[in-house]
């Protein structure tokens, strides 16, 4: 465990990184959906997690937060010293994050492998549809 003011520069520092640094002294009732979004990744990001699970981290992020966070994503998900696992239905946030895919569908595993393999040789509709 770190010192608190190690603690609060850190997690500064990821809000930072996720273009909210204005929003690190407001109260949550006073954030947007997409801000309390952005603020709640900054956490995770921060909390250095054993295994981090995203579940839709963009889906209430306007356009250009989403891109800057996707491309954030992207950039730390792989340098991180644990697993993560991003859930998604956006076949750009497939093709940023460039890792290994596990399409579930009725709460089965029905393909894994990359985005390009999959858009190669898509094993449903369903998986066709998702990877374009």
């Amino acid at each position: 465990r770190r010192p608190r003011a190690e603690r609060r520069a850190h997690a500064r520092a990821v809000l930072a990184e996720l273009g909210a640094s204005d929003l690190a002294e407001r109260s949550v009732a006073a954030l947007s959906g997409g801000q309390q979004q952005r603020v709640a990744l900054a956490r995770a990001l921060a909390a250095g997690p054993t295994l981090l699970l995203l579940d839709e981290p963009l889906a209430a992020l306007d356009v250009t937060h989403r891109r800057s966070v996707r491309q954030l994503l992207a950039e730390r998900l792989p340098a991180l010293p644990c697993p993560s696992v991003v859930v998604t239905h956006d076949r750009r946030d497939l093709q940023a994050l460039g890792a290994e895919v596990v399409v579930l569908d009725g709460g089965r595993v029905v393909q894994t492998g990359t985005v390009e393999a999959l858009q190669a040789s898509p094993a449903t509709p369903f998986v066709a549809e998702l990877v374009g």
